[in-house]
C-alpha cells in the first residue's frame, strides 16, 4: 500500500508552522483564501520558508473571478512564477482557462517549461474542475508535463467528486498524480 502524501493549503506562517508540526508532507501557500486562494507575498513565502522544513507549493493567481487572463494578468502570474521559483519554492499551482472553459494550451505549456527549468513541480489547480470534459482535460494536462492536478472531481467538494476522483485516478494515475482539494 502506497503512503498518501498530505498537502495543507496554508495562508499565513502560522498556518504553516501548525500544518509541519501536525505531520503534513507538503504545503500550499496562498492569499486569500476566501477567494480560492490568490498569489502569496513574496515576503510571506521566504519567511514561510525560513521557519518550515517541508516543500512549500506556491500559487500563482492574481485576482478571484475565473480563470481567464487578459496579457497583462498573464504576464503578472509569470513573473510572480519567476520570482517564487527563485525564492525556493518546491513548485507552482496555476490554471490557465480559454474563454470556453477549456485548457489554455500555450499559457500552460509555457509555465510547464518555466517551473522544469527550475526543476519544480507543475501543479494545475482547481481550474480543472470548471473545464467542459475532464478526461479530456487530464489527457491535455498529461501531455503538458504537469505533475499533479488539485481537483474535487469536478464537484463544489472532494465528498461530491469522491466518484470522479476515484475513476480519473483509476484511468490516469499511473500518469499524473491526483490530489484531492476542496472541502477537505
Amino acid at each position: 500500500m502506497s503512503k498518501y502524501i498530505v498537502e495543507v493549503c496554508a495562508g499565513n506562517i502560522t498556518d504553516c508552522i501548525n500544518a509541519q508540526v501536525a505531520g503534513a508532507d507538503r504545503i500550499e501557500l496562498v492569499s486569500a483564501t476566501y477567494l480560492g486562494g490568490l498569489t502569496p507575498s513574496l515576503g510571506l513565502v521566504t519567511k514561510a520558508l525560513e521557519k518550515v522544513d517541508i516543500p512549500i507549493i506556491a500559487m500563482v493567481r492574481p485576482r478571484g473571478g475565473g480563470f481567464n487572463y487578459n496579457q497583462d494578468e498573464i504576464d503578472l502570474i509569470f513573473l510572480d512564477a519567476k520570482l517564487l521559483l527563485e525564492a525556493g519554492v518546491a513548485g507552482i499551482v496555476f490554471g490557465f482557462l480559454n474563454e470556453d472553459l477549456t485548457v489554455d494550451v500555450k499559457n500552460t505549456k509555457k509555465m510547464v517549461d518555466l517551473c522544469k527549468s527550475y526543476n519544480k513541480e507543475a501543479v494545475y489547480h482547481k481550474a480543472f474542475d470548471i473545464t467542459p470534459d475532464l478526461d479530456e482535460t487530464t489527457k491535455i494536462l498529461i501531455d503538458l508535463g504537469v505533475d499533479r492536478i488539485l481537483t474535487s472531481g469536478g464537484m463544489s467538494n472532494v465528498d461530491s467528486g469522491l466518484e470522479k476522483m476515484k475513476e480519473l485516478n483509476e484511468k490516469y494515475g499511473n500518469q499524473i498524480e491526483f490530489l484531492a482539494g476542496g472541502g477537505v
